[in-house]
């Protein structure tokens, strides 16, 4: 009987061993087209006792897998997850962008623009043609701002899908931490802990389409992840990503960063350490989000914004040029930050007079900035004392009339007074009065046709030794960040009436040389700019240091009440304040190389100023498109 139930037992382990192996094969079978499965093979052992063989057994359920392969695997879904999101993107932005041959893109509205005014000196003074500029430069700043709106939600989505990233990504660390403590159990029971692994490999698979991975062996059968930078996310203890999506997104919206943040494991509450991540992120579904987002679709918007404030102030320089006829009674300019106290910064000549309502003069001044003379009525130059912006001031109202030229709060305004019905500045034809550049009425801005919500140009006329103008008791703080827009330095500066601390106060009675040379005291932001002053035409110029050329200098507080154009000298947009004020989160990045001058951080939308139709001065008419370039 013994040999009989040994040849049973032999037997029906046969039975056994091949039911496993035929389970494990109509699974490989029924997941053959399951995403991330593993093939899996029984292998059979004999089994031995007494120095006879008993029967066979399976000695363990093997994945068929190359760990090597795996890895490099889930390398290149990181890195496809990348350009495939990119991809879509681009997509959207191509449809947002249009057409080229469309008359409703940005370049078909152009084309309206200058077939426009390039049939106006038919008929200057026709109301229709006139209209017919205003109306498609109008049609212009629409389709810009559609583009920037359009621009902004698209980085306002790809902050969304940020989001739902983060969920994904913490729903998978979870399930690697909790496969982890199960796998050992089953193993150590001797059960088959085949399918346990396989859904655990799912999970670094999915992990590694958010964000770069890398894995390590911890203990017995678990597996740890480090995300990019070394930053441990599963050993121990798990780690939890935080982030917030933003509701709202402009061209000045500052996102918050991505942390990673460990999970206590006696309550399950995640703790904030704070580790940030996305700094460190380098391929992965998440890299190109943040990619789109921070970089491809904002440095277009601020391409975009630099082409509207650039076309704005293009169009404003030859309407400024030349007079409005008829002569409106007031022109107001725009806030150039200027005091009355500062030089004037002119050279050459400019006509201002008074008309009747036949555009008669009533009377007129010519002022000669080269050689300090004022010409009144037609009669001869007279030496003044013309120094500063007041001088030029008070000799214009003696000629004109009290009140006419008025400069408050940085915008200049000039009104017809009693007596006369309007107004006009004509730039003298052999010698332009110009500062920084631009003519009398197109820098102060009396004249213009349109508006941009940026400063078009940042060249103040300013020399370095300038008065600064700020007042006291005012406080400034600003930021150094990186193109993650991390902050990597801070320095807050105090405006006072006597300096006791040289590297946090500024003199409310110094230059901008002496903020300047604050900025670059090593004590602030010396170890990353140096060079801070400012070229002929008045403009900001800086170097960055090495390694910190991508760097921005951000300012996020106000209330010094600094005239506009430290704001504009030191940032490149307001993004909040009233004018005059420094505004809160404004920035000066420089663009690709060492040394720059400012560039617009935030794209413009322009719009029309309501003027009359029939102000549009006839003689831009007459301006060629070549003029406009």
């Amino acid at each position: 009987m013994a040999g009989i139930d040994a040849m049973m037992h032999v037997a029906v382990s046969g039975l056994n061993t091949s039911q496993a192996v035929l389970q494990t094969t109509s699974t490989n079978i029924a997941n053959v087209n399951t995403e991330g499965y593993q093939r899996k093979e029984a292998i059979l052992e004999s089994i031995v006792g007494g120095g006879q063989n008993l029967g066979v057994q399976i000695a363990e359920i093997r994945r068929i897998t190359d760990e090597f392969l795996q890895k490099q695997v889930q390398i290149a879904a990181s890195d496809s997850e990348r350009y495939v999101v990119q991809s879509e993107f681009h997509d959207r932005f191509q449809a947002i962008l249009g057409s080229p041959d469309s008359n409703l893109t940005i370049s078909g509205r152009l084309d309206e623009v200058f077939t426009k005014l390039s049939t106006l000196p038919l008929e200057p003074d026709a109301l229709a043609r006139r209209s017919g500029v205003v109306n498609v430069l109008q049609s212009l700043g629409d389709e810009i701002s559609r583009l920037q709106t359009q621009v902004q939600a698209l980085r306002r989505e790809a902050d969304r899908q940020i989001g739902d990233l983060i969920t994904k990504a913490n729903a998978a660390l979870t399930r690697i931490h909790d496969l982890n403590q199960k796998i050992p159990s089953v193993v150590a029971d001797n059960g088959d802990a085949s399918a346990l692994i396989e859904q655990r490999d799912q999970a670094l698979t999915q992990l590694s389409e958010v964000a770069d991975i890398s894995t390590f062996i911890f203990g017995a059968e678990r597996v740890g992840v480090a995300g990019a930078g070394g930053l441990v996310l599963i050993d121990h203890i798990k780690r939890q990503f935080s982030y917030d999506p933003l509701g709202t997104v402009t061209a000045a919206t500052r996102f918050s960063q991505i942390t990673a943040n460990k999970v206590n494991p006696a309550d399950g509450i995640t703790e904030s350490t704070g580790e940030v991540v996305d700094t460190e992120i380098q391929s992965g579904r998440l890299k190109g989000l943040l990619e789109m987002r921070d970089e491809v679709l904002l440095d277009f918007a601020l391409e975009l914004g630099e082409f509207a404030a650039q076309f704005v102030d293009q169009i404003n320089a030859v309407h400024n040029n030349n007079a409005t006829v008829p002569a409106p009674s007031s022109l107001t300019g725009r806030n150039t930050g200027l005091l009355t106290t500062d030089v004037h910064g002119f050279a050459g000549k400019v006509t201002l007079a008074t008309l009747d309502s036949s555009n008669n003069y009533v009377n007129s001044i010519v002022v000669d900035f080269t050689n300090s003379t004022v010409a009144t009525n037609g009669g001869p130059a007279v030496a003044k004392t013309l120094t500063s912006l007041a001088n030029v001031v008070s000799e214009v109202n003696s000629a004109l009339g009290a009140g006419t030229l008025n400069l408050s709060n940085g915008a200049l305004t000039f009104a017809a007074p009693s007596g006369a019905s309007g107004i006009t500045a004509l730039q003298d034809a052999t010698s332009p009065a110009l500062r920084a550049g631009r003519g009398f009425s197109h820098f102060f801005g009396l004249n213009d046709v349109m508006e941009a919500n940026t400063e078009a140009h940042f060249d103040t006329g300013l020399p370095v030794t300038a008065a600064h103008g700020l007042t006291t008791g005012g406080v400034v703080t600003l930021e150094l960040r990186n193109a993650q827009n991390d902050v990597v330095k801070s320095a807050t500066f105090t405006i006072v009436a006597a300096v006791s601390d040289a590297t946090k106060e500024i003199d409310d009675t110094g230059s901008f040389d002496d903020i300047f040379t604050l900025l670059e005291n090593t004590a602030n932001f010396g170890k990353q700019i140096s060079n801070v002053t400012l070229d002929s035409n008045g403009a900001l110029s800086i170097s960055m240091i090495g390694g910190f050329e991508t760097y921005k200098l951000v300012t996020v507080t106000r209330g010094c009440q600094p005239r506009a154009a430290l704001m504009r000298l030191m940032s490149a947009r307001v993004q909040s304040g009233s004018p005059g004020r420094l505004g809160m989160c404004t920035v000066w990045r420089p663009p690709s190389s060492s040394t720059r001058r400012l560039t617009l951080t935030a794209a413009p939308e322009p719009t029309l100023k309501t003027w009359p139709l029939s102000s549009l001065s006839a003689a831009v008419t007459r301006a060629s498109t070549a003029s406009l370039t």
